[in-house]
């Protein structure tokens, strides 16, 4: 059998009625997962948000335990004596400082053009040159075929 990577933070009761072990996983939105063995359901991770949530209500975590709150579960009183629970990290956005901020692009700013950005028209392809080789390609082919 396969070492386990998560460890063991409680018990709840699978909705096949076996008492499963869950675990938590350590990937970003902390989702819940148990482990029934092999006696109904063997290991699942739920991803729905109403399992997710019925298993962050019912479970007795073990005294001790680090739980880290589920990204998909609504707050709901939890049963805490003995238990850590950790909220999820919430990340910041990054400012750039003042005097970088004033160097990027203002679309309502006056156009300033230097020598270096001025812009070259492009002259549209002529494909005339190419097609009337493929049709004579295409003459010579079927002279030789018919010959």
């Amino acid at each position: 059998m396969a070492e386990r990577k998560n460890p063991i933070i409680g018990h709840w009761t699978c909705p096949n009625g076996s008492r499963a072990e869950v675990s938590q996983t350590a990937r970003r939105g902390a989702a819940l997962a148990y482990d029934c063995g092999n006696e109904c359901c063997g290991y699942t991770a739920p991803p729905g948000r109403g399992m997710q949530q019925d298993i962050w209500d019912n479970a007795l975590w073990l005294p001790g335990a680090t739980v880290r709150k589920p990204s998909k579960v609504v707050d709901t009183p939890e049963k805490t004596e003995g238990v850590t629970i950790e909220q999820p990290k919430q990340t910041e956005k990054v400012t750039a400082p003042a005097a970088q901020a004033s160097a990027d692009f203002d679309p309502s700013a006056a156009a300033e053009e230097s020598e270096a950005e001025t812009v070259t028209e492009t002259k549209p392809r002529r494909w005339g040159g190419f097609i009337a080789a493929g049709v004579g390609v295409a003459a010579i082919v079927v002279g030789v075929v018919t010959s």
